[in-house]
C-alpha cells in the first residue's frame, strides 16, 4: 500500500510542479460550473495541469478550491489571434468553460459544446501573476 500512495503522492506534484509553469488570472463576474462543481463569482488563476495541455486547472483565489476540465480539442492559433482569454458558454443551465486560449502559447483548447441556441458567450482576457514584492 505504500508504495502507491508514494506514487500518487509524486504523480501529484509533479502535476502540480508542471502546473505552476504558466498560471493568469482571471475575474468571474458571474458563477459558473467546472464539470459538477459549482464556482462563484470571484478572482481566480488557470493553469495546465497536465503535459498533454488538454487537462486545465482552475482555482479560486479565494478560498483555494480547485477544479479540473478536460478540453480535448487543442488548435494552433494564427499570430493575429493571440491575446490570453478563457471563454463560457452561458444558458439556461448556467455558465461553463469552453475555450482556453493562449495558456500554452499559440495554442487553444477547447471543449465540445452543444448546439443550445439560447446561449452566449462570454470571453474574459487572462493577465499573468502579480506577485507583491517582498
Amino acid at each position: 500500500m505504500k508504495p502507491i500512495l508514494n506514487t500518487l503522492m509524486l504523480a501529484t506534484m509533479a502535476v502540480a510542479g508542471f502546473a505552476a509553469d504558466k498560471k493568469l488570472n482571471f475575474h468571474a463576474e458571474f458563477p459558473f460550473t467546472v464539470g459538477k462543481v459549482a464556482m462563484p463569482a470571484g478572482q481566480y488563476s488557470v493553469a495546465i495541469a497536465t503535459r498533454t495541455a488538454t487537462v486545465i486547472q482552475i482555482t479560486n483565489a479565494g478560498d483555494g478550491k480547485s477544479a479540473f476540465v478536460n478540453l480535448p480539442s487543442k488548435t494552433a492559433l494564427g499570430a493575429a489571434d493571440r491575446k490570453a482569454e478563457i471563454v463560457f458558454r452561458c444558458g439556461d443551465r448556467g455558465c461553463s468553460i469552453t475555450k482556453v486560449a493562449n495558456l500554452l502559447e499559440g495554442h487553444a483548447n477547447s471543449a465540445w459544446t452543444s448546439k443550445d441556441k439560447a446561449s452566449k458567450l462570454i470571453a474574459i482576457s487572462l493577465t499573468p501573476n502579480v506577485n507583491k514584492a517582498d
